[in-house]
């Protein structure tokens, strides 16, 4: 029983992949760094938007910029994956 969900599971995912793919290669160059859902500055996960260091973008301008990032395309897109390959993965090793 255990391998017919197995199977079942992995044809669904290898789906919806693929359907993530072709969204994403069919996305106007124009729409892929566009936000996708509203980040607020009162979300406590994206407010204030810092660099590799950790350290808060002094320029008002830049701070946006990497603000609005947060719900991009690309981005969310990239979250998605890396977490899928992180959940299939069997062992931290494999990862």
């Amino acid at each position: 029983m255990t391998t017919i969900w197995c199977s079942v599971l992995a044809v669904q995912y290898r789906s919806t992949l693929d359907d993530m793919a072709i969204a994403l290669r069919g996305c106007p160059d124009e729409l892929w760094e566009a936000s996708i859902y509203e980040v607020k500055k009162t979300d406590q996960w994206a407010w204030p938007p810092t660099d590799r260091d950790g350290q808060p973008f002094d320029d008002p301008a830049v701070r946006e910029r990497k603000f609005q990032a947060m719900s991009a395309v690309w981005r969310t897109a990239s979250h998605a994956l890396w977490f899928t390959d992180l959940d299939l993965s069997t062992t931290e090793a494999e990862w």
